[in-house]
């Protein structure tokens, strides 16, 4: 391939991760806007420092393009996290990886060819690849229940077409370290990165305004209130009426169904699938079907969990009578909206109880 060509493939991709990464910052909505520009910025110095004339062309600036590039992984494994957790928060331990990668290029930079440069190159290596499984795996875990058409396309090509490059990519620079590589795939290397970055930008264009709320906007599911038709004004006559269907069931206890998918719930109902999901997103708001479902277990769990008359209720059957598999995810599920584990729960409101008590003559 002739410089030229490589110069305007790299050059094209490097300037649409720029033009992403600045429309994202200025975006300004979330703290997945604020990672997600994070992320093409750093592939923007990926782009141009992985170029095997990178060091003609940008001189000593071309090992800070390099170092700064090696935390493109660590950027979109925070990236893509925090697009598919609403109300995502960065945590002292997700440092790691970073952390990681920064101590083994302080022993791969100076290149000294010895045994401590080549375990450094595979533990970074290593990282890279548990990172990207991570994320695959989120993004499988999560697909049938995510109500964000944008963002549920987005998990399948992260569950695909990424991490596959991605890994392609890490395990040829691994290899480089030992053998020359092969000269169609280090021609092939500027048009894939020029061809992903145009995806990339033309999707994160293209559904930029439902991939990032702003904070604060996000639909919770708190469990002393009830499901509320907030949106229900901007679905047609026909609409409304199946969204009412839903709600109705759901008030009749349809919930308490183990295992329940929006793909169930829209069989019984006789509503499609990909309807469903529009009713639930745009008529209530919400973004992935489990908090749809929390709103009411959660209120219903928070009823029972306050009755004086069930104080001797087991926490896992009540789990199992809402429609939780286990008492796992319920007590996490019920944690994350109330700050406190359902015993917890229960320990203070009857202490509240107690003290409300009118206290006995003497």
């Amino acid at each position: 391939m002739s410089l030229a060509i490589e110069f305007a493939l790299r050059g094209g991709a490097a300037g649409i991760c720029l033009l992403l990464g600045v429309l994202w910052l200025a975006e300004g909505r979330s703290l997945t806007a604020r990672l997600g520009a994070a992320f093409v910025l750093i592939t923007c110095c990926y782009i141009l420092a992985s170029s095997p004339n990178s060091l003609a062309l940008f001189g000593p600036l071309q090992l800070a393009l390099g170092v700064t590039a090696s935390f493109g992984s660590v950027a979109f494994w925070l990236f893509a996290r925090a697009l598919f957790k609403d109300r995502f928060r960065l945590r002292p331990i997700d440092a790691v990886p970073a952390a990681i990668i920064a101590l083994c290029l302080t022993v791969k930079i100076p290149r000294d060819g010895g045994f401590l440069d080549d375990a450094a190159a595979v533990i970074h290596g290593a990282t890279i690849y548990a990172m990207l499984f991570h994320v695959v795996f989120l993004a499988l875990r999560g697909w049938q229940g995510d109500l964000v058409p944008g963002r549920r396309a987005f998990r399948l090509a992260v569950a695909t077409l990424i991490p596959l490059i991605s890994v392609i990519t890490t395990t040829a620079e691994i290899a480089n370290r030992w053998t020359e590589l092969p000269p169609l795939l280090i021609d092939l290397h500027p048009v894939v990165l020029f061809s992903v970055t145009f995806g990339f930008a033309v999707w994160g264009l293209r559904v930029n305004r439902e991939l990032f709320p702003a904070e604060g906007s996000l639909k919770s599911a708190p469990p002393s209130q009830p499901v509320v038709r907030e949106k229900a004004g901007q679905l047609s006559a026909p609409d409304r009426i199946e969204l009412d269907k839903v709600l109705d069931h759901m008030e009749r206890g349809g919930y308490r169904e183990e295992g329940l998918t929006v793909g169930k719930l829209g069989t019984g109902l006789d509503i499609p699938e990909h309807r469903l999901r529009v009713l639930i997103n745009q008529g209530l708001g919400y973004r992935n079907f489990t908090a749809f479902l929390n709103s009411y277990r959660l209120r219903e769990a928070e009823t029972i969990l306050g009755d004086p008359n069930q104080a001797r209720g087991q926490i896992v059957q009540i789990a199992l009578e809402l429609g939780y598999g286990s008492v796992g995810p319920f007590n996490r599920a019920f944690k994350a909206e109330t700050g406190m584990t359902p015993t917890e729960y229960r320990a203070a409101r009857f202490a509240d109880l107690e003290k409300r008590a009118p206290k006995p003559k003497n």
